[in-house]
């Protein structure tokens, strides 16, 4: 695999004193240029299971899934046709306007208000197809054609982020309370976009699979892949999807122990909304029999008058389905934190900075390629409610950095010798 990425950004801030004012005026532009290209699963992928060499035709206990192999009856045979290349591009804007309002000498309010556009990602050298879901049917499209969105999806422009601060001192008491709030737009994963690229016409992602212990695929070898003929997946983003933002909520309150020492509690909370999660649609029922003909969906269809490259051979314009991933923005998360801080500037020789956090975080998806190696799709398809559970859920987190200088060294020979020039 081989990528690179250029970023063409630009930026400029405007502050502004008057009164008890300070205004801050900014905004910013940014150009992503990012070709990549690889092979992935170019050669084929084969799964063996047991079932077919049991005694019985059940969990007997017998059969090998070396001896399946041997046979040559994989359970699932998977292959993409095709070069996932690509020359992404997509542009970001964001502008902000900021009051910083000194009330009383003791009371300051932040006010800000943000607003943020990104463009979906495009391809200059290839056409990415999607996908139009309805409970009766599903709609395959190229993007860009017959009025369908280039990217995908279609661009959210009323992303009006608002900022909410106050301080409050209480000189007497040596306190200084903190409170606020505010909502954060979250971008589109580009990894998870990418996964598009893996829809005919580009690349044909074709997966059989077989029953558990009546072998259908009799073969490691695949046909010819053919538009309208060739089983393949999908991958496809709702192109209707809302944005995923975030509401962010903190408060503390900090106590001055000395001239040198402040120690503050506060708490943070989080709430994720319409945040993206994978939805595998056609997924059969558990049941007896073959998997394909049992799927919510077994085709899908590609409107009458859509071009498609000459490189690839078309008998239909309905496409035989298997596995569909759908990336659509229902999922919600929560995260509740408190947090204890010690700080201490450079005093007497020592300077500290303690943390000590306790939080508990949840979700009803975890993310694409979780830090926690937790799965992405779900557990139950048809369930998407019971999903909600711990999600990179760290409970305990300490952390101290402290700096402490040994005056006795001064004096010792071989210090001077080391620091010396």
């Amino acid at each position: 695999m081989q990528s690179w990425d250029t970023i063409v950004e630009g930026r400029d801030t405007l502050s502004w004193q008057h009164g008890h004012h300070s205004l801050r005026v900014g905004g910013a532009y940014r150009r992503f240029i990012w070709p990549m290209w690889a092979y992935v699963l170019s050669r084929g992928y084969y799964q063996f299971t047991s079932g077919y060499t049991t005694r019985t035709a059940t969990n007997d206990g017998t059969g090998s899934a070396l001896a399946s192999m041997e046979l040559g009856l994989p359970a699932v045979r998977q292959r993409q046709v095709g070069s996932p290349r690509m020359n992404l591009r997509q542009w970001y804007a964001d502008a902000y306007v900021q009051d910083t309002w000194r009330i009383t000498p003791t009371t300051t309010l932040n006010l800000g208000l943000r607003y943020e556009f990104m463009s979906p990602l495009t391809d200059v050298s290839n056409q990415w197809a999607g996908l139009f879901v309805t409970p009766e049917k599903l709609t395959a499209y190229i993007g860009g054609q017959m009025g369908t969105p280039k990217g995908l999806f279609y661009p959210n422009k009323l992303k009006f982020a608002p900022r909410l601060g106050i301080a409050q001192q209480i000189p007497r008491f040596g306190l200084v309370v903190r409170a606020g709030y505010g909502i954060f737009y979250t971008p589109v994963d580009m990894n998870t976009w990418c996964n598009n690229l893996h829809n005919v016409p580009i690349i044909f992602p074709e997966t059989n699979q077989s029953d558990a212990f009546t072998p259908s695929i009799k073969t490691f070898d695949f046909a010819a892949p053919v538009v309208g003929r060739t089983v393949t997946s999908f991958t496809a983003f709702d192109p209707f999807q809302a944005p995923q933002y975030v509401h962010q909520l903190s408060a503390s309150i900090e106590k001055s122990l000395g001239q040198a020492t402040t120690l503050e509690i506060g708490y943070q909370g989080d709430r994720g909304f319409r945040l993206q999660r994978a939805h595998l649609i056609n997924n059969a029922l558990p049941g007896s029999g073959l998997i394909q003909p049992r799927r919510p969906y077994g085709s899908a269809t590609v409107p009458q008058g859509t071009v498609f490259p000459d490189s690839v051979t078309v008998v239909s314009n309905t496409i035989p389905v298997s596995t569909v991933v759908w990336l659509e923005n229902t999922a919600r998360s929560w995260y509740d934190a408190g947090y204890v801080n010690l700080r201490r500037r450079y005093s007497g020789g020592l300077s500290l900075l303690a943390n000590y956090t306790y939080a508990k975080n949840l979700s009803d998806a975890p993310d694409f390629r979780s830090p926690k190696f937790e799965a992405a799709i779900p557990q139950n398809n048809q369930d998407l409610n019971s999903e909600k559970g711990p999600s990179c859920d760290i409970r305990h987190r300490f952390a101290l950095s402290a700096v402490y200088d040994v005056h006795m060294l001064v004096r010792w020979n071989w210090s001077r010798a080391v620091s010396r020039n």
